[in-house]
Parts: structure tokens; C-alpha cells; sequence
């Protein structure tokens, strides 16, 4: 099914173009493009649809505000860490504070953070955390 929609687009493509220009290099690379830029809009549907329910707890938009920012979190890569970047994904383009050569990439689940001090002990011994821990040397 796939094959029959790419053919589909493709045969639209050369729609209107004369026969003598389909054949030139250029003509092919722009099919070419135009095939990447599809591939690529799809994907990012296929990344959004799967990440729709993921909420990013203590991430706020940069352009809209919205907190938390709930599906696909765009987070920059190149903004220092103390003027961190987060986008909504209605807002990836709308931004004109945030400079477009900045590489964003995409964050699909919330992140967790797991405090190993409350986490069960690994070696045998005493815990300072376990209720019953009392100290040796007391």
C-alpha cells in the first residue's frame, strides 16, 4: 500500500512538466527531495502519534506557555543549559526568539528521575533508611 501512494505522488509530480525536462538531472533531484521531504513529514506524524500521551512534567513552553507540554517536546541542543529551550510541537515553527540554525531534537518520553538514596540496597549491610537501621558504633 505504501508503494502505490509514493507511485501515486510521484506520477502527480511530473504532472504538467513537459517530457523533455523530466529527463534533466535537476528535475530528477528535485523528485528525489520531494520524496525525502515526504518520508520525513511522515515520520515525524508516525513520532507525534506515538508520542501523544507522554507529559513532560516541569517543562513549560517557550512560545505558548503551555505547562506541562504533553506529546513530542522539540528540546535545543545548542542553548546553554540555564536558558534551556523546550518547544511544543504546534510551536516548532512559530518561533521567532529562538535562532533557526539551533539543531532541536525531539524528546518522545518524560524523563524520570530515581533518587538511588530511596532505592533498595544492593549489598547486604545496614540502610540509614530502613526503619530498623541502628548504628553499630552507638
Amino acid at each position: 500500500m505504501i508503494l502505490s501512494v509514493c507511485v501515486c505522488v510521484c506520477v502527480q509530480d511530473e504532472e504538467g512538466v513537459p517530457v523533455v525536462l523530466r529527463h534533466l538531472p535537476e528535475y530528477k533531484e528535485l523528485l528525489e527531495l520531494k520524496r525525502m521531504k515526504r518520508m520525513k513529514k511522515h515520520k515525524l506524524q508516525e513520532i507525534q502519534a506515538e508520542s501523544s500521551m507522554a507529559l513532560h512534567h516541569g517543562y513549560k513552553c517557550d512560545v505558548c506557555g503551555v505547562e506541562p507540554i504533553q506529546g513530542l517536546r522539540w528540546h535545543c541542543q545548542d542553548c546553554p543549559s540555564d536558558n534551556a529551550v523546550d518547544l511544543y510541537s504546534d510551536c516548532l515553527y512559530k518561533t521567532e526568539s529562538h535562532a533557526p540554525s539551533h539543531h532541536l531534537e525531539p524528546v518522545h518520553h518524560h524523563e524520570t528521575f530515581l533518587d538511588m538514596d530511596y532505592s533498595l540496597a544492593q549489598t547486604p549491610g545496614y540502610n540509614y533508611l530502613d526503619p530498623s537501621y541502628y548504628p553499630a558504633n552507638r
